[in-house]
């Protein structure tokens, strides 16, 4: 937003006119990215974020930078519409689109005369073309208190108006010259011959009006910027007043606006008569001020430094909350004009930048700071295991354009968002098979070869009884070569194998089951996944079909688990590992053929012998006379001490239980 410095001084009159303001600005969050001297001015460039449409005005700016200087603003000056007659211009009003909707008619209008050098001047500092008085006065006020309006020509309406959404499809001609085909989505501001104008948007061709224009109708309207948002995206298509509408315009501003927009009428040219209309939905009418309450520890806390009550009072009067205090505890209501205030972060964030974050003295946060939780939950722990195997993570958008899922869904599988966007944002999705194919052939246009790809996310059915449902998966795709060249391997193409193989790495106790449930895997390609007996995903080929409409020859293959039912393994812990030397024994058996080696080796591992850590079968003997019923089993077992080193008298006592309980359990002979 561009801004002049010599227009901010007629709000904050003591202002000196330097690049310390712009300083003061960038301290407040409103980030100044340019100076430009023009005579006895300065015009600075104001980056403002999407949350502070309350700053888009000469008076907002004033508003917020006087929270430091805390001196009176001076308001322009604006005429007095209580005393104006009333005319019935509004039908009605759909309280979704605009729960307040102002216009003043005036006629007689001389609109021939020059606009004064001084408005004409601050338009093009501020990037606004000159196009006539009247239009330009509506622009200066919009600069001015923030408040956009759109003039109609009088004589070419047929009143009453209404706003509402268009009823049917058609083209409407905006004051661009560019046509635009309406839907039942779009809101519009309609006479009794159809839409005059996209609400907050853009005004039609044929209620424009021209320097010889006598009677007009202004218009000033709150929108509800979410619907102003999605009709000027649905048509790609930004004005001013649209940039401030979809940020949020003061709903107290439009009665303000017109007034101020007679007061510079009266001032610089004539008219004969003027009249008032205005309509207040039962939505506004119930539109209640956000109430926060906030202890003062917690502004403390929060900011690790303690600011004086009084300074806190300060800051919250000078910026227009109303604001009460009861021992420790603040009880505040933000200004119609904050729609960025939601909560009590919010609150200390206003604190913060006033206060300056500069004058905050460094020292160790008071917030406790929790360690890092070793108990990573599912998905965690999933993703991390695939990265280690050489897949990337990628993120995409839960939505995707109509009917691109409707080559394996059917239409009523597929959750239509009411109000989307866009067209190519218009449909959950309900797999990200269609995600990871993007991706995959993405980078494959850019010569990669080895392609292992993983998202966690959401995707979204309906379930029995028709309602929407949302399911925590993780999904994967593999395709491509499993390595390159070298000297030692051979290109080998990624196969079922591979990903079947990654999977039982990843999930303990994993079974698989032949299906041919999903349409679009490979109906003998395909598997479900189980996990303890309980069904956690699929797995398998992705059919010709399907590649081939996203232009992939490789042969691909993915997965979907379902995260939720998946049970990870335990973090694995770290146990220190014994610095004192081993001692091994043998220990030969003569055993009766009857008795399998399994016997014996789980005979050896249950009798829990103290300071053994490992026992293996070094040598079998079996006799070539068949009358031989006995076999011979030389055993090696491992002793380790793990505080001191053994002596022999301790590996012989443990010795001598083993024996013994070899010979009570099995009646097995030692050699």
């Amino acid at each position: 937003m561009l801004l002049s410095l010599q227009w901010l001084k007629e709000f904050i009159p003591n202002l000196k006119i330097n690049d310390k303001v712009a300083e003061s600005l960038t301290s407040l969050g409103l980030e100044v990215s340019s100076i430009t001297k023009k005579q006895r001015d300065l015009i600075i460039d104001i980056d403002l974020t999407p949350n502070r449409g309350d700053c888009l005005s000469v008076y907002g700016i004033a508003r917020d930078l006087n929270s430091l200087f805390n001196k009176k603003i001076k308001y322009p000056r604006i005429k007095k519409l209580s005393k104006i007659n009333k005319k019935k211009y509004i039908k009605s009003l759909d309280s979704k689109i605009c729960p307040s909707y102002s216009c003043l008619s005036i006629t007689g209008l001389n609109n021939s005369i020059k606009t004064p050098d001084l408005i004409k001047s601050r338009l093009k500092n501020s990037g606004i073309k000159h196009i006539n008085f009247l239009v330009d006065i509506i622009n200066y006020v919009m600069l001015e208190i923030g408040q956009p309006m759109h003039v109609f020509d009088l004589n070419k309406l047929k009143l009453p108006l209404s706003v509402e959404f268009a009823n049917k499809t058609e083209l409407f001609e905006g004051l661009d010259d560019s046509e635009y085909k309406l839907t039942k989505k779009i809101p519009v501001i309609s006479d009794q011959s159809g839409p005059i104008a996209l609400a907050g948007v853009l005004g039609g061709k044929k209620t424009s009006t021209t320097q010889k224009t006598q009677n007009v109708l202004i218009e000033s309207a709150f929108f509800e910027p979410n619907q102003i948002r999605q009709s000027s995206k649905s048509f790609r298509l930004q004005t001013d007043s649209s940039y401030r509408y979809e940020r949020g315009v003061d709903p107290k501003l439009p009665m303000v606006a017109l007034s101020r927009v007679l007061e510079l009428l009266s001032e610089y040219t004539t008219y004969d008569s003027v009249f008032i209309d205005s309509k207040i939905s039962k939505k506004s009418e119930k539109r209640n001020d956000k109430k926060i309450i906030i202890e003062h520890d917690l502004i403390t806390k929060s900011l690790g430094q303690d600011i004086e009550k009084v300074f806190i009072l300060k800051i919250f009067k000078s910026l227009g909350f109303e604001i009460k205090v009861k021992n420790t505890t603040y009880t505040l209501i933000s200004p119609s004009h904050r729609f960025d205030i939601q909560n009590q972060q919010d609150i200390i964030e206003e604190i913060a930048r006033v206060y300056g974050y500069n004058n905050f003295k460094s020292n160790i946060p008071t917030n406790y700071i929790k360690t890092l939780n070793s108990n990573l939950n599912t998905s965690d722990i999933l993703s991390e295991s695939l990265s280690s195997r050489g897949y990337n993570e990628i993120i995409s958008y839960t939505m995707l354009p109509k009917n691109s899922q409707n080559q394996i869904h059917n239409n009523s599988e597929i959750i239509r968002i009411l109000n989307p966007i866009s067209e190519d944002k218009s449909d959950l999705r309900a797999s990200m098979v269609f995600n990871m194919l993007q991706i995959y052939k993405y980078n494959k246009s850019r010569q990669a070869t080895s392609l292992r790809f993983y998202e966690s996310g959401k995707i979204y059915s309906y379930n029995r009884g028709k309602k929407i449902i949302e399911t925590n998966v993780l999904a994967g795709i593999i395709g491509g070569i499993n390595f390159n060249n070298n000297l030692r391997n051979s290109r080998k193409k990624l196969n079922f194998f591979d990903l079947k193989g990654d999977l039982i790495s990843i999930i303990s106790n994993l079974s698989f089951k032949k299906t041919n449930k999903l349409n679009y895997l490979v109906s003998n390609a395909q598997m479900s996944l189980f996990q303890d007996n309980t069904f956690i995903g699929t797995f398998g080929a992705l059919i010709p079909s399907l590649r081939d409409h996203y232009g992939i020859s490789d042969e691909v293959f993915y997965f979907e688990l379902m995260i939720d039912s998946i049970k990870v393994r335990n973090v694995v812990k770290y146990v220190d590992f014994s610095r004192f030397p081993k001692i091994k024994r043998d220990i030969t058996l003569k055993i009766n053929n009857k008795i399998s080696i399994e016997e014996v080796i789980k005979c050896i591992s249950k009798s829990s012998l103290k300071y053994m850590i490992n026992s293996r079968i070094s040598d079998i003997f079996y006799s070539m006379n068949h009358e031989n019923s006995h076999k011979s089993l030389t055993i090696e077992l491992i002793f380790q001490g793990n505080v001191s080193t053994l002596s022999d008298q301790e590996v012989n006592e443990q010795m001598t239980i083993l024996i013994k309980r070899l010979k009570d359990k099995l009646n097995i002979d030692i050699k």
